[in-house]
């Protein structure tokens, strides 16, 4: 029994199938030793297992219910508040003004951190019961656009960090300021506001002559950019419609 101990405790860390080995016998022996029958310790740890299945049963479903589809609201809400200030970054380093590296570090990482975030909400929410999943191929679809739409931020900003600030003509600018806009939209939806945002409110003028010429492929990019903002707005809109339809039948009534 001691020479088993001493397998279980010294390979608990280190590999769990040895000691898993040497902790059954070591067990059983320990058993007989104390006088405790097998069967009466099967017995005991059977009901007691049961017995604590069900008040964790009826305390999750019964008592405290948190299912993640009821949570990933507010998940939803940082991921588009940290793409907003991630594009607002590069519509500021493409209408001439210098990026300032820690602004640029501290935007990427709250983008990393609150997709990292999301996702793991929306795995949860996949192993919950399949009755209180909620929109998951829109969530899906929702988790996806924001990590294509950050990384294709991060690939245009990050090579204009070591580049001389330059200030792109109107026509390039649009596609950045209407994903901009996109964006500050759905996330007035994610919080319930009905108002919608004010596009000069949003989207200040940039008086900054152009300063360098046009790129073709900078400006398909931004389409791209732009395209995906739109797709998100479309997956928001869908998320909140049965609520705005609910509203509209209460006021109706």
């Amino acid at each position: 029994m001691v020479l088993l101990m001493l397998g279980t405790y010294s390979a608990q860390r280190v590999n769990y199938i040895v000691m898993v080995i040497c902790v059954t016998p070591f067990i059983l022996i320990l058993f007989k030793f104390l006088g405790v029958s097998y069967l009466g310790a099967a017995e005991e740890r059977f009901f007691d297992t049961l017995l604590g299945g069900v008040i964790a049963f009826m305390a999750s479903y019964l008592l405290f219910p948190q299912w993640e589809s009821e949570q990933l609201k507010k998940p939803m809400q940082a991921v588009l508040k940290a793409n907003v200030r991630y594009i607002q970054l590069l519509l500021d380093s493409l209408s001439g003004r210098p990026l300032n590296l820690v602004d640029y570090k501290l935007a990427r990482k709250d983008v990393y951190v609150t997709s990292a975030n999301l996702s793991a909400a929306f795995d949860r929410m996949l192993s919950e019961p399949k009755h209180k999943q909620r929109n998951e191929k829109l969530i899906y679809e929702f988790v996806v656009l924001n990590h294509v739409l950050s990384a294709n931020i991060a690939t245009i900003t990050s090579a204009r960090l070591t580049d001389v600030p330059k200030a792109y003509a109107a026509p390039l600018l649009r596609p950045v300021k209407r994903a901009l806009y996109t964006l500050t939209e759905s996330l007035h939806k994610t919080n319930s506001i009905t108002e919608k945002p004010n596009l000069e409110a949003v989207l200040p003028d940039v008086t900054t002559p152009a300063t360098a010429p046009n790129d073709p492929s900078l400006l398909e990019q931004l389409n791209f950019i732009q395209q995906v903002s739109s797709d998100i707005g479309k997956i928001v809109e869908r998320l909140e419609q049965p609520k705005h339809a609910g509203k509209k039948q209460v006021e109706a009534v």
